[in-house]
């Protein structure tokens, strides 16, 4: 939701300052994108929790 929301924001003010480029992303981009990073970031919070709770297990 971050990154639909940072796009929105900040796409037409970067078009604005750079009209060489072109800023157009397409929806299913974004939506995979946005389901990679909740991937990640779901793995990587498993990881983490899964390193924390052996150490507290251990001690």
């Amino acid at each position: 939701a971050v990154l639909v929301v940072g796009a929105h924001m900040l796409l037409p003010v970067m078009a604005e300052s750079m009209t060489f480029l072109t800023f157009a992303i397409p929806t299913t981009v974004m939506l995979g994108m946005s389901g990679l990073l909740l991937l990640l970031g779901l793995l990587l919070g498993l990881f983490g929790s899964a390193i924390a709770m052996g150490r507290y297990l251990k001690a």
